[in-house]
């Protein structure tokens, strides 16, 4: 009789949801997964019968949701969970910590479950300092549960003494796609690009540095696609550093447009970029400067003025992060980390201003963004020995706290990078050689069925 009952309630509940708009839906699905005790994942039942079926909810006795489908991914209510929440209740959860890298550069793929790090350093197959990139793959268990193991056999090596691969690196977004930086590479430096193969690497090109000492691939994005590559030249000119953009175009990667070189000399353009998903928008940062170019007409367009947070001077860090549409720049300069929207042909500052008073941290080190540009991770370095990389999420025109790790150095976040969907982070820390991967639980608030569980005589 509770089963009957439920069921009709739950049915109910469905045909009332599904006459919300989506956020709405999301809204009320929350209020559905109150419940306590131990439940029995074999106690769920389906409101409809199919889980097949274009939407569907699983939910037990109390009424607790164990699975649902709906018409929106279960990300989708999940990262409403994430928007909505003030932080009190929100943890990330340590999944596991990789060694073998020199923390400064890693790159995860869109969904977060394919994480390339780098240890330039390194000096593998009887070469001297000629760097290393490994490969680390997230992977599902039969009945649920997840664990990282290396795919040893991705491994990629510099291949000369002093080649620094691995100085920076970069994924496509589905991780098929990999660009290598190697600053010392022939003393001109290179950037590597390798496609995914029947499960091996196979090299598409190289493209070679021009000036010696220039630290060519000092900094390096790819596209979503892996189609088009930016690199820093960071060092050129006087130092006053360049970036480039090349496209593939079938058999190899070809220069598109003039160089966006630094403004004086001493800027160091290039020590940061990041590509939009298109390739058609580049932010690139140098010491004094962010500035953003767009591929317009046939050539590289500034779009706006040049982002300058100082007095004058030079910053000692900067780091730079781009939405997937390329219309949110997000920048860590002079120790303050601001983001800002292209609208109506300007940009307009999002949020307020991020900064820690402490003259000892350089706050914003690294930053990364989602895809939306909603949810922004800011990594920082100084003498604290549990600096915390943070998590800010987008509300009411106001970046809010969302919780972070805490650091085992003074060093961590050097490097940050977060997933599509803003649920995944990988957090480098040079001063530990190490690459540690966390995930945001929600699981307080939206708790799923075992995929082994049966509802009914279905198996989820």
């Amino acid at each position: 009789m509770v089963l009957i009952f439920a069921k009709v309630v739950l049915s109910a509940l469905l045909l009332l949801l599904h006459s919300f708009p989506q956020n709405v839906r999301a809204q009320s699905l929350l209020s559905l997964q109150q419940g306590a005790g131990n439940e029995n994942h074999g106690s769920a039942i389906v409101g409809l019968t199919n889980k097949n079926q274009p939407s569907y909810v699983a939910a037990n006795q109390e009424g607790k949701i164990r699975k649902s489908n709906m018409d929106f991914p279960q990300m989708t209510f999940n990262r409403q969970l994430l928007q909505d929440n003030d932080g009190s209740t929100l943890t990330w959860d340590h999944a596991v910590t990789f060694q073998q890298t020199d923390g400064r550069s890693h790159s995860l793929s869109a969904d977060g479950t394919f994480l390339a790090a780098s240890d330039s350093r390194s000096s593998n197959n009887g070469f001297v300092r000629n760097g290393s990139v490994r490969f680390f793959r997230k992977e599902q268990g039969s009945c649920g549960g997840s664990s990282w193991n290396e795919w040893t056999n991705l491994a990629l090596f510099g291949n000369s003494t002093g080649d620094d691969f691995g100085y920076d690196v970069s994924l496509s977004k589905d991780g098929d796609r990999v660009a290598i930086g190697a600053t010392g590479s022939g003393s001109v430096g290179s950037v590597a690009v390798y496609e995914l193969i029947n499960g091996a690497w196979a090299l598409m090109g190289v493209i070679q540095g021009e000036a010696e000492d220039s630290m060519f691939g000092y900094s390096v994005s790819l596209s979503k696609d892996g189609s088009r590559v930016a690199i820093g030249d960071r060092y050129r000119d006087a130092f006053a550093g360049n970036a480039r953009v090349y496209e593939w175009d079938g058999s190899s990667f070809l220069k598109v447009g003039d160089d966006m070189n630094g403004e004086f000399s001493e800027d160091q353009a290039g020590a940061d970029l990041a590509l939009s998903e298109d390739g058609l928008i580049v932010v690139i940062g140098d010491r004094r400067f962010v500035r953003v170019f767009e591929w317009s007409g046939g050539s590289w367009t500034k779009r706006g003025l040049n982002f300058d947070g100082s007095s004058g001077g030079y910053s000692l860090e900067v780091s730079v992060a781009i939405s997937g549409d390329g219309n949110i720049v997000a920048f860590g300069l002079y120790s303050r980390v601001q983001v800002f929207e292209w609208k109506d042909f300007e940009w307009i500052q999002v949020g307020q201003t991020l900064k820690v008073d402490d003259e000892d941290v350089v706050y914003g080190q690294s930053v990364s963004l989602s895809s939306s540009g909603s949810i922004l991770a800011v990594g920082s370095r100084g003498n604290d020995a549990s600096l915390p990389v943070k998590i800010y999420t987008l509300a009411d025109g106001i970046w809010v706290d969302q919780g972070g790790n805490n650091g085992s150095s003074g060093s961590n976040g050097s490097r940050v990078s977060i997933s599509s969907d803003g649920f995944t982070l990988a957090v480098g820390d040079w001063r530990s050689d190490s690459v540690s991967i966390h995930n945001l639980n929600v699981s307080s608030q939206v708790e799923l069925a075992s995929p082994c569980a049966t509802i009914g005589t279905q198996k989820l």
